[in-house]
């Protein structure tokens, strides 16, 4: 299979410099910083944590020259890729893969779908309603405007199960379902 590169934009990364090139496939991560670069030590230590946080799954440093006005990194995936799946909204195809996640206050499970070779977020799939009772497997699915069709994904591909019953969130309901996945 073909290696191909996307270009993305990565958030804080043009405050190590003017950044040339920023492009990811599912095996490489290739970054180009210019003007601004700083190859101290220290700074040139920061830039590539700084990467490594946002992509930890490409944990291999294969390339890595740093001077004043240029850096350029190249870091390989050897993390086995998450499984990519194949899920429509009313505006776009993806393919995609799914991280689920405790990230609401009250601790209750996250779904994100996720972009394959960006890792941006193509929607959020569940949704936290305070007040709801919920199980400890319980999640709320939002199947309503940009989200439509994520409630079919999620359960065709095993992820949550059949509706339980609905939780209103306003003007219309979420859809309550158990999380299949442990």
């Amino acid at each position: 299979m073909e290696n191909q590169f996307v270009d993305i934009s990565i958030d804080g990364l043009s405050e190590f410099g003017e950044v040339k090139k920023c492009q990811i496939s599912d095996r490489e991560l290739h970054i180009t910083i210019g003007k601004g670069f700083k190859s101290n030590a220290r700074k040139t230590f920061e830039f590539i944590g700084f990467i490594c946080e946002k992509y930890p799954e490409y944990d291999v440093v294969e390339k890595a020259i740093t001077e004043t006005d240029n850096c350029e990194l190249i870091l390989k995936r050897t993390i086995k890729p998450p499984k990519y799946l194949s899920f429509k909204t009313k505006y776009n195809q993806y393919n995609v893969y799914v991280e689920t996640h405790n990230v609401y206050s009250n601790g209750r499970k996250a779904i994100e779908i996720k972009e394959s070779l960006s890792g941006a977020p193509v929607v959020v799939a569940t949704v936290n309603i305070p007040e709801a009772r919920l199980s400890g497997s319980e999640v709320i699915i939002k199947d309503w405007s940009e989200n439509e069709g994520t409630l079919k994904f999620l359960q065709d591909n095993g992820f949550v199960g059949p509706v339980k019953r609905h939780v209103p969130t306003g003007h219309v309901f979420g859809d309550v379902c158990d999380f299949l996945i442990k």
